[in-house]
């Protein structure tokens, strides 16, 4: 098997946009090749590897061939499928085999596509011996690459998933990170791939119709634009090649179509806002002060340097009101609003939890102004220093990052809320600055609170209730509790109706029987036995 074919054709012009990255490449690896005797004397030369990682897509192959292009040296882009052999010892011999071809081919520029996948950590458990004895051999060679022209360059989705020994092996001085194209970078991939002219399009429905594609995607939406265009010619007898702005959208939402794989996630704004929300007014309070006013006035904001948060976690004990509360909060701001619970992210499939992210997030931005409710993000996030974690959920852990970082810096308006019972499980990366910047307890609701609580659910008539004594009577009940009380509250007044035949309001005597009922043993878990668990 021979890994190196010749220089590319391809250099730095066919790269569109990524102009920061460009001239990273430049500082780093081909001006110290270029003028090695001159860097030399100042003791310095081209930098050991490059890692760059990002989600999929984003061009990294391509970026890595042109690099190879630009530089005019061999080229040797090795995947897992090139070095993992069908018997064992194989894999071993192929890793050994493409450096030794590297150095008879140099100057050269080998590309670890996957890395990960190839240099998986070897301190898992699920890590087969054949392939720790691979990674071993990978590091081996890196490690005695001396004074030759040989450039080493990774690509990754999941960087933390990459055996540490390589990342500290000297290897990689720098790591790049390849996020999705932003608008200017969306178009100029865009239009370098259409092979025709095209009408002048709207660039803000363009910049809103591509948000959050990857270069992959971008090029696919060209060539099916340009299909389009083709098939018009050929069955109109059209004398115009250009291509319409009506077949390029066409393109763009036949690409966008192909992503739903989980369905709709995206609901309209609630219709309740927060009048629906009995009590939590300190809570209500802060949400006005750091969301709600950001948004409706937003020049005012910024003469202060102030901006919306955009990632908020919620916490306290289950049943406290934190779906609720965040259901209101988008109603109240008449913004889009996903509410899904992180296990329904999860997939058995190695790779497809983190797909599900991509895609949940895709979604969310494409419909911004948009609130996303993360329910249970201790299950999504869980701190990796303290559990053992399958390939798949670092891989989504990771991708939840990259996607929050992606958030943070773009110009779309998605508020992120997670919630959680246990705050001390979830991952500290996923707490640090510029992710979930605001956090904010909610306790089970005070006597006042529980009291309206009770009486914003009792759509039934009542009689007169003695607060005081339903007060003493729901210590260590949450909203939920409050709100399952009225509606037991409700059903044994009806009871009661029917028996005596006449219309009954909810009494006193109505709702002691619904407590009564509430903390029986028969109930599955009751407030009482609520509390003590917690």
């Amino acid at each position: 098997m021979h890994f190196f074919e010749s220089p590319p054709a391809k250099d730095f012009e066919n790269i569109a946009g990524m102009d920061d990255l460009k001239a990273d490449l430049q500082e780093k690896i081909i001006e110290p090749l270029d003028g090695k005797q001159v860097y030399a004397q100042f003791g310095v030369g081209v930098e050991n590897g490059i890692l760059l990682y990002g989600p999929p897509g984003t061009g990294k192959t391509h970026i890595a061939r042109c690099l190879a292009g630009e530089l005019g040296v061999n080229f040797a882009p090795v995947t897992t499928g090139d070095v993992a052999g069908p018997s064992l010892g194989i894999g071993v011999q192929l890793i050994r085999t493409l450096f030794e071809e590297a150095r008879q081919n140099q100057p050269a520029l080998i590309f670890f596509d996957e890395l990960d996948a190839i240099a998986t950590d070897r301190s898992s458990r699920s890590q087969h011996h054949d392939r720790k004895q691979m990674v071993s051999q990978l590091l081996q060679e890196l490690s005695a690459l001396d004074n030759e022209e040989i450039v080493i360059i990774g690509g990754t989705n999941d960087p933390d998933a990459i055996d540490d020994a390589i990342i500290r092996s000297g290897r990689f001085d720098s790591k790049i990170r390849i996020p999705k194209p932003g608008f200017e970078t969306r178009g100029a991939i865009f239009t370098y791939h259409l092979p025709a002219q095209c009408e002048e399009i709207d660039p803000d429905r363009f910049k809103h119709a591509t948000q959050n594609f990857s270069a992959s995607d971008l090029v696919q939406a060209a060539n099916g634009a340009s299909r389009r265009a083709a098939r018009r010619f050929l069955h109109t007898n059209s004398s115009s090649v250009t291509i319409t702005e009506e077949e390029i959208f066409d393109a763009i939402d036949d690409v966008r179509s192909n992503h739903r794989q989980l369905g709709e996630y995206v609901s309209q704004p609630p219709a309740t806002g927060f009048e629906a929300v009995a009590g939590m007014n300190g809570l209500k309070t802060r949400l006005q002060e750091i969301v709600i006013d950001p948004l409706e006035r937003p020049q005012e904001y910024e003469r202060f340097g102030i901006s919306v948060e955009t990632g908020i976690l919620l916490y306290g004990p289950p049943g406290t009101g934190k779906t609720h509360i965040t259901h209101c909060l988008a109603g109240e701001l008449g913004i889009n609003y996903v509410e899904c619970r992180t296990s329904e992210l999860v997939s058995k499939f190695v790779g497809q939890g983190a797909k599900n992210v991509d895609q949940l997030f895709q979604e969310a931005t494409q419909h911004s102004p948009c609130l996303v409710f993360l329910d249970e993000l201790d299950a999504l996030a869980t701190d990796r220093t303290q559990t053992q974690q399958t390939q798949s959920q670092r891989q989504m852990v990771n991708q939840f990052l990259q996607e929050l970082s992606e958030l943070h810096a773009a110009d779309e308006t998605v508020i992120v809320i997670g919630a959680t019972n246990r705050p001390g499980d979830i991952d500290t990366a996923i707490l640090r600055t510029g992710r979930f910047n605001e956090k904010i307890e909610v306790p089970p609701p005070d006597g006042k609170t529980r009291v309206q609580i009770l009486q914003s659910h009792l759509e039934a008539p009542t009689g007169a209730l003695n607060l005081e004594q339903i007060i003493t009577r729901t210590q260590g009940f949450v909203a939920s509790d409050m709100e399952q009380l009225a509606t037991e509250s409700a059903r044994h007044a009806l009871r009661r109706s029917r028996e005596n035949d006449t219309s009954a309001k909810v009494t006193q005597q109505d709702i002691e029987a619904a407590i009564r009922r509430l903390e029986s043993p028969q109930t599955i878990q009751s407030p009482r036995q609520r509390v003590v668990t917690n």
